[in-house]
């Protein structure tokens, strides 16, 4: 008590107990922790080993309660304490959201989920996933029945020279790229997914190999002569090498009409 040195917890915490006590009053020390982070992750309290602090308590007769006392410095006296503070506040005001706290998320869920993963966590986990499913569910029929809404006030508006040219535009433009993507956009699509593979089969080349299977089914005497150029740009693609290929949307176009033309004879 007489030290001019710089001390802890403890220290102050252990004169204040004999300085009541000499005075006649109950006082005892109390070692435990103090404060502590949110981590809104894992939704668990973080307590640390520099968190660990010492104080004293003081029984006050009249009232017959303990009255905590801290004589750390800077430590906050009962009266300034945030009594009025709610969970909500207090939670947002210890939060604790850095990567270090990601981290220990993680942690918390491996040894939750992993390690100490019992019938109770079990059934937690399952009273989890059902809230989460309810809600996600929830969310979901508000999110259809409000498109619901407004598709049906847009329908029952009067229709007019205006908004039939806009079904019309929307209507060509499907119907453009429908045919785009069948005429050219799947052929450039194979053609650049074929340029990407390094392992398993070639795209245009398992194409090719289902469209020769296609031709063989399809093939007679009758339709010999018209099947073998398409059977042969087939072969170039399913085997030849990639500078010499035709048109692969072209050649699986032609065989698609060469296989139609053949069932048709045959019918």
């Amino acid at each position: 008590m007489a030290s001019s040195q710089p001390g802890h917890c403890e220290l102050f915490a252990g004169a204040l107990t004999l300085m009541g006590r000499t005075a006649g009053y109950p006082t005892r020390l109390v070692t435990g922790f103090r404060g502590g982070t949110w981590n809104p992750g894992s939704q668990n309290l973080v307590i640390r080993n520099s968190d660990a602090h010492a104080w004293c308590e003081i029984y006050d007769p009249v009232t017959k309660v303990w009255v905590r006392a801290d004589p750390t410095p800077g430590a906050i006296l009962p009266e300034q304490a945030r009594t009025e503070e709610s969970t909500e506040a207090r939670l947002a005001r210890i939060s604790d959201r850095s990567w270090s706290a990601k981290f220990d998320g993680l942690r918390m869920f491996w040894y939750r989920r992993i390690v100490d993963f019992d019938q109770n966590s079990q059934v937690e986990m399952a009273r989890e996933a059902r809230h989460a499913i309810e809600n996600w569910t929830k969310a979901l029929k508000l999110i259809v029945n409000e498109r619901l809404a407004a598709i049906r006030a847009w329908l029952q508006r009067p229709w007019d020279v205006a908004r039939l040219a806009a079904w019309a535009f929307i209507i060509v433009t499907a119907f453009g790229l429908v045919l785009g993507w069948r005429g050219y956009g799947r052929g450039i699509w194979m053609r650049w997914r074929s340029g990407l593979t390094r392992r398993g089969a070639d795209p245009v080349r398992r194409e090719a190999g289902r469209w020769l299977r296609k031709i063989e089914e399809c093939r007679t005497e009758a339709t010999e002569t018209e099947l073998a150029p398409v059977r042969s740009e087939l072969e170039q693609l399913r085997y030849g090498p990639r500078q010499n290929w035709p048109n692969p949307q072209g050649a699986f176009r032609r065989a698609r009409r060469a296989c139609r033309n053949a069932r048709s004879s045959a019918a």
